[in-house]
């Protein structure tokens, strides 16, 4: 992007010298990224952490890998790391995959940010459950948790679908947060809940 003027307010260049995909389905790949970006006016990138007006040149990288697909238990890694604008910057995403047979399947997550930068350092871990169970092709039910340190709070979207026939499908879907809090009853404080029901009906004459 440039200003009116001509002059270069921000740019981005994704490269990947190294992309490997092997025989047996893994993949292994590194990525060298070049980044330009001009701060017109402060810019806060965490809470309390403000970075000051001026022009950041500075090259990232990143490193990706991930086991074959079709395997039961399928592990994944994504490593960002290098200089960040004043200082430098972590992000590692974590991935475990457990298929059973089409019926279930389970997945661990977890993603681990690190920034230490001139102004100050922050940090945030996001962890992640998904188990989605299949009772027929047809018929499933699908759950997501997620947690982040950041809110301190826990979200859970759960998801009943039932495919009645092609193009006739039921859903129901349900939403919860819980925030953290230091009761001492409890230390997740229920929040607002919502559910929604949906059918969608296809005919054709």
């Amino acid at each position: 992007y440039w200003d009116l003027a001509g002059n270069l307010e921000t740019r981005r260049i994704f490269t990947a010298p190294l992309n490997l995909r092997l025989e047996n389905g893994a993949r292994v790949e590194f990525n060298i990224i070049p980044t330009r970006d001009v701060l017109l006016e402060p810019f806060e990138i965490s809470t309390g952490l403000i970075l000051p007006v001026k022009a950041y040149d500075f090259t990232s990288y990143r490193f990706e890998f991930d086991t074959p697909n079709h395997l039961g238990l399928v592990f994944n890694l994504s490593w960002s790391f290098g200089p960040f604008y004043s200082g430098t910057y972590d992000n590692l995403r974590l991935g475990l995959n457990l298929k059973m047979k089409g019926y279930a399947t389970l997945a661990l997550t977890a993603n681990l940010v690190r920034g230490r930068l001139a102004e100050g350092n922050f940090s945030e871990n996001l962890l992640g459950l998904k188990a989605d169970f299949y009772f027929t092709p047809d018929l499933g039910l699908l759950n997501n948790i997620q947690y982040d340190d950041v809110s301190g709070q826990i979200g859970a979207n759960i998801r009943f679908r039932w495919r009645v026939s092609p193009g006739n499908e039921v859903f129901f879907v349900y939403n919860k947060n819980w925030e953290r809090r230091w009761d001492p009853l409890s230390r997740f404080v229920p929040l607002e809940g919502r559910g929604v029901f949906k059918v969608v009906f296809s005919w054709r004459p």
